[in-house]
C-alpha cells in the first residue's frame, strides 16, 4: 500500500486538485479518518518488568562507560607528557650534535 500520510504534503496537495470521486482522494480521506481516530485514543503505558530490566541494563552500561572514562588521562597529564617528550628529544638532539661536532674537527 502506498503511503498517503499527511507527512507527504506534496501528495496531499496533488490529491486536493483531483475530483473527490477519484481513487487517490478516497484513499487519502480514508487514511486521514483512520489517523484522526488513532490520534484521538488516549495513550497509556503499562509498567512492565521488562522496562525496569532495560533501565537496569542501561544504568550498568553507563557505569561501565563512566569507569572507563575516569581512567583516561586528564588534559594536564597529556600536556606534561607531550612537553617532556619534546624537551627530551631536543636535549638528545643537541647532545648528539655536540658529540659529532667534537669528534669530527
Amino acid at each position: 500500500m502506498r503511503n498517503t500520510a499527511p507527512d507527504r504534503p506534496e501528495l496531499a496537495i496533488s490529491v486536493l486538485r483531483e475530483p473527490i470521486s477519484s481513487p487517490r482522494s478516497k484513499r487519502l480521506v480514508n487514511h486521514l479518518r483512520a489517523y484522526r481516530l488513532h490520534a484521538s485514543r488516549p495513550l497509556h503505558v503499562a509498567p512492565s518488568r521488562s522496562s525496569a530490566h532495560r533501565f537496569a541494563i542501561i544504568e550498568d552500561e553507563l557505569e561501565a562507560i563512566n569507569k572507563r572514562l575516569s581512567q583516561l588521562p586528564t588534559r594536564n597529564e597529556v600536556w606534561r607528557a607531550a612537553m617532556l617528550g619534546m624537551l627530551s628529544g631536543a636535549v638528545a638532539a643537541v647532545t648528539l650534535i655536540e658529540a659529532f661536532a667534537r669528534a669530527c674537527p
